[in-house]
């Protein structure tokens, strides 16, 4: 974000620093192939590289054209997101820092979109048997569907597949232009500089959107390291599968703003979401930023009234005092571009004496403040904890290293075999507990393993586990809408199918994923807990050792850096996408179409001779056997997805963190032994330069020793 007040600012550890201060060390001591200082560089390079990984993310929620985009601009200082884009904004635009513009486009498989675009087709065959079939690398056959849409009428009883049909349109029309970007794998087109802004029509052309799989765009104007921004779909967005986005992406954010307009005021889809929200234990974690509209409102006795009505409406919602801003998005976007139109420039010269604009003007400032502050607490919390420990544990090695260095060169005789032995007893002290920890890490895997079955199982239990209880409640809860006069059994079929993965896709937002995301994030925590109860020890030796060190260091040198607080040991789950339960969901494979379909015209040719309450018997039958395909259907996507849940994820995830810390153990050990080869040949050099040289190491140790006094985290 480029403001003033975050200039300078970094919330990571000071990696680069300490980079810069170990090469001064090199160059200081002429020693630039140091075998230790080339290892402590590595260590720092492995710790960016994990926090390149990993990040805090900031989700910017709210309804359509409540000024999200807006938002995001102001914060970029550029208009990087397309704004009034309304409900085209198809899927979550994730931003994260970057030296230049770059867009990053993952474009769907060319299976996954042909099993989506097959289930579309199955659907509207459904209704009329002369659509034709088509497979998509046919431009003939793609141009005989398209022709076949663009004739054929949307009778009354088939208006409900507008869906389908605006899914095919869009695929139909934006194959030839994305069919360079699809192979079997998932591939990502990456565009830079001044052709980034290609992403915008990506994102908002339905032709284009629909082949897209996820945006990431890096951004100079967001400057805050190790964070991600997102705009996310409306919460009124017409397609179900937007809201669901929006609750996965928001669950796993550490902070959320929420857009309201103040034309509009909070709208029944705003509800809606805020309600999931507070469900989902996130109240707390949520800032709403109330977008003035300066042509709207001329007093700032109109703002009041308009923030009044609004801070009701959230009362109600969950949020007895809410934590909000009041300003106008697109006047400080404005202030803020470089390059402005004629009428962008004109709009700012009048809203210069606005009434408004000064208390707009504030709220922004504090505003930027409120959020520096969070992403502060956010990382030093989560983040950073572990990379902290390990580069506090470096940044002592290398205090001991040059304290010991002090010693040897203001010493006339020197111990060297002492030393020696020292290091030798410590090395073989190290490897031991080395191959403890790894003994520690493979037995612990099976009782990891198991703690991550057995919360699973409970989870989804058929008896006792909350998914399959709300599941087997939507089951019985579940009605179809009665058919109409003279129906169609086929379209009828292919109706109530609709309506049923309609009802059961929010029946999974409103119901499910409100327990499932917590519990899955419980899991995670007990796991953590487990894994760090059982490294703790070892990263104790570590710190025992390095604390000896000091005891023996501060006998020889009188003023020496004495660290008595231990770093805590603390890790983070990794980055690892958490599985979808509606992707696991098969709502549209053309097989199970196919056999409702098949279904529905079979009853009709047997039951078309009954005269009476046919309509009733037809409706009474579906429904059973509707009820039975879809239970038979769940038990096996809800078998899949415990599977993927247990595998892909939970387990996954634990083994790159127990990769993550033996590696983090490894390299702190080596840090501890003090790699003394090259010392001697160079040691009768610096002795004989330690007049010069000792002044200056004594500068280099004072600004070591403020690094880290600076950097304390929060």
């Amino acid at each position: 974000m480029p403001d003033e007040s975050s200039s300078g600012l970094s919330l990571f550890p000071p990696l680069a620093e300490t980079r810069s201060q170990l090469e001064k060390l090199a160059e200081l001591l002429q020693w630039k192939d140091a075998p230790q200082l080339r290892h402590w560089q590595e260590a720092l390079q492995h710790a960016e590289a994990r926090l390149r990984q990993a990040r805090v993310r900031i989700a910017v929620l709210g309804a359509v054209k409540s000024g999200k985009s807006t938002l995001l601009n102001a914060l970029l200082g550029a208009d990087r997101l397309r704004r009034g884009a309304g409900i085209l904004t198809s899927i979550v635009t994730r931003i994260q820092p970057g030296e230049i513009s770059r867009a990053h486009l993952r474009f769907k498989s060319k299976s996954l979109l042909d099993r989506q675009f097959q289930a579309a087709l199955a659907f509207l065959q459904s209704s009329d048997s002369s659509l034709p079939s088509c497979e998509l690398d046919h431009a003939s056959e793609r141009q005989s569907v398209l022709h076949w849409l663009d004739e054929q009428p949307v009778a009354e009883d088939t208006s409900h597949f507008g869906e389908e049909r605006a899914f095919l349109r869009a695929c139909l029309v934006g194959y030839s232009e994305a069919v360079g970007y699809l192979s079997n794998s998932t591939q990502v087109q990456t565009w830079s500089g001044k052709e980034s802004y290609q992403h915008q029509a990506w994102v908002e052309q339905d032709a284009r959107a629909v082949f897209l799989e996820d945006l990431l765009l890096e951004e100079p104007g967001w400057t805050w390291q190790g964070t991600e921004i997102a705009d996310c779909q409306g919460s009124d967005s017409p397609n179900p599968f937007h809201f669901v986005q929006v609750q996965e992406y928001a669950s796993r954010s550490n902070l959320l703003i929420y857009v309201v307009s103040s034309r509009i005021g909070i709208r029944q889809a705003d509800v809606r979401l805020l309600r999931n929200l507070h469900q989902l234990g996130l109240a707390d974690q949520i800032i709403f930023v109330i977008n003035l509209d300066l042509n709207e409102h001329e007093e700032q006795a109109d703002v009041d009234r308009i923030t009044e009505q609004i801070l009701r409406d959230l009362r109600q919602c969950g949020w007895q005092q809410p934590h909000y801003f009041t300003f106008s998005a697109l006047h400080l976007l404005l202030q803020r571009k470089l390059e402005l139109t004629n009428r962008e420039q004109k709009q700012l010269e009048f809203w210069q004496d606005h009434p408004v604009f000064q208390i707009s003007a504030n709220a922004w400032k504090i505003f930027q403040e409120e959020l520096h502050l969070r992403l502060v607490h956010q990382q030093s919390q989560t983040l950073l904890a572990g990379e902290w420990s390990h580069w506090q544990r470096l940044h002592r090695q290398v205090s001991e290293f040059v304290e010991r260095l002090q010693a040897t060169l203001s010493t006339e005789t020197l111990d060297w075999e002492e030393w020696q032995s020292e290091l030798q007893h410590r090395q073989r002290y190290l490897r031991y507990h080395e191959q403890n920890l790894q003994h520690t890490l493979k037995g612990g895997e099976k009782q990891w393993r198991q703690h991550i079955d057995y919360g699973v199982r409970a989870l989804f239990d058929r008896q006792e586990g909350k998914i399959w209880s709300s599941l087997d409640r939507f089951l019985r809860q579940v009605e179809l809408t009665p058919p109409k006069d003279n129906f169609s059994p086929s379209i009828q079929s292919m109706l109530w199918m609709q309506e049923v993965r309609e009802k059961l896709l929010h029946w999974v937002v409103d119901e499910i994923n409100v327990s499932l995301l917590p519990e899955m994030a419980r899991l995670c925590s007990e796991i953590m807990m487990l894994i760090n109860q059982a490294v703790e020890p070892f990263f104790a030796v570590l710190d025992e050792l390095q604390q000896r060190e000091y005891q023996l260091q501060s006998r020889l040198q009188k003023d020496s850096l004495l660290f008595t607080v231990n770093p805590k040991v603390y890790w983070q789950f990794p980055e690892i996408e958490p599985i979808s339960f509606t992707t696991t969901l098969a709502f549209q494979t053309p097989e199970q179409l196919r056999s409702w379909l098949l279904y529905g015209q079979s009853w009709f040719r047997t039951f078309w001779r009954k005269e009476q309450n046919l309509q009733a018997e037809f409706h009474q039958q579906s429904q059973r056997e509707l009820e039975r395909q879809l239970r038979e259907n769940l038990n096996f996507d809800v078998l899949n997805y415990q599977e993927n849940l247990k595998y892909r994820y939970l387990w996954s995830g634990t083994q790159q963190l127990l990769d993550t810390i033996l590696v983090c153990w490894q390299e702190s050990a080596r840090g501890c032994q003090a790699d003394l080869s090259g010392v001697l040949e160079q040691l009768e050099r610096l002795r004989s330069e330690r007049k010069q040289l000792m002044p200056l190491l004594a500068q280099w140790q004072s600004n070591w020793r403020e690094l880290s006094i600076r950097w304390l985290p929060l």
